[in-house]
C-alpha cells in the first residue's frame, strides 16, 4: 500500500476539523438562538440547558482543535525528518563523488607515470639508466601530493597501494635525479660512482617493481569506479 502524502493527510484533517466545528456552529447556534428566546419568556430551565449546549460545543471544538494541533504536529514531524533524509543522501552523493573524482585524478597521473617507468625498466637491459632532467613532469607526483589528506576516503586497499607506491616513487625519483646530475660530471668521487653504480642496479628493476604495483592498483580503482558506476544506475532500473 502506498504512503499518503504528509502535506495531503493534514490538508484533509483540517477540511474535516473545520468542517466539525462549521456543523457544531450551525446546530448549537439555532439551538442557542431557541433556548434564548425561552429564556427572554421566563424559562428558567432554559439558562440550565444553554449552559449544557455551551459546554458540549466547548468540548467539540477543543477536541477538533487538539486534532488539528495533532495532525500539524506530525505534518512538521514527517517533514523535518524527510528534510534530514534528504541532507544525508546529497552528502552520501558529495562523498561519492569526491572518491570518484579522486580515483580519475590519480589513474591520469598513474597512466603519465608508468610512460617514463616502461622506459626505466626497459633501460635496464643494457645496465643503463637514461638519466633526464624532468623526472618532476615525467613523474609527477602532484596528485598525492595535494590529496596525501584525502587517500582515507579511498578503499584500505587502495589507500595502502598508493602510499607504498608514491614512497617508492619519491625514493627512485631522488635516486634518478642525483643519477642525472652526476652522469653529466667527467671526474667522479667515489661516493658519486657508488651512487651511480647504485642506481644502474636498482633502478630499473625498482621501476619494474612499481610499475606491476601501479597495475595492480589501476585494476583495483577501476573496478570500484565501475561498481560505482552501476550503483547509481540501479534506481534507473528498477
Amino acid at each position: 500500500m502506498e504512503n499518503l502524502n504528509p502535506d495531503s493527510g493534514a490538508e484533509w484533517v483540517n477540511y474535516v476539523v473545520f468542517l466539525v466545528i462549521g456543523m457544531t456552529l450551525l446546530v448549537f447556534g439555532g439551538a442557542f438562538y431557541e433556548l434564548l428566546g425561552d429564556m427572554l419568556m421566563g424559562d428558567l430551565q432554559a439558562a440550565d440547558h444553554l449552559a449544557s449546549i455551551l459546554s458540549a460545543f466547548a468540548t467539540i471544538v477543543l477536541v477538533a482543535v487538539t486534532g488539528w494541533y495533532v495532525s500539524l504536529t506530525s505534518n512538521l514531524v514527517s517533514q523535518t525528518e524527510k528534510q534530514r533524509q534528504q541532507e544525508r543522501e546529497l552528502e552520501i552523493s558529495r562523498h561519492e563523488t569526491r572518491k570518484q573524482n579522486l580515483r580519475q585524478a590519480f589513474l591520469i597521473e598513474l597512466n603519465e607515470i608508468s610512460s617514463t617507468l616502461r622506459e626505466i625498466a626497459k633501460s635496464g637491459e643494457d645496465n643503463q639508466v637514461t638519466p633526464n632532467k624532468y623526472l618532476d613532469v615525467l613523474m609527477p607526483t602532484i596528485v598525492y601530493e595535494s590529496n596525501a589528506d584525502q587517500i582515507g576516503i579511498l578503499t584500505a586497499d587502495e589507500a595502502t597501494s598508493l602510499t607504498n607506491i608514491y614512497t617508492q616513487l619519491l625514493h627512485l625519483r631522488g635516486l634518478l635525479e642525483s643519477y642525472s646530475e652526476i652522469k653529466e660530471k667527467d671526474d667522479l668521487t667515489r661516493d658519486e660512482k657508488a651512487k651511480k653504480e647504485l642506481t644502474e642496479s636498482l633502478g630499473s628493476p625498482m621501476a619494474a617493481i612499481i610499475l606491476n604495483e601501479i597495475e595492480e592498483v589501476e585494476d583495483l580503482m577501476v573496478e570500484e569506479v565501475e561498481e560505482a558506476r552501476t550503483i547509481d544506475q540501479l534506481p534507473e532500473a528498477l
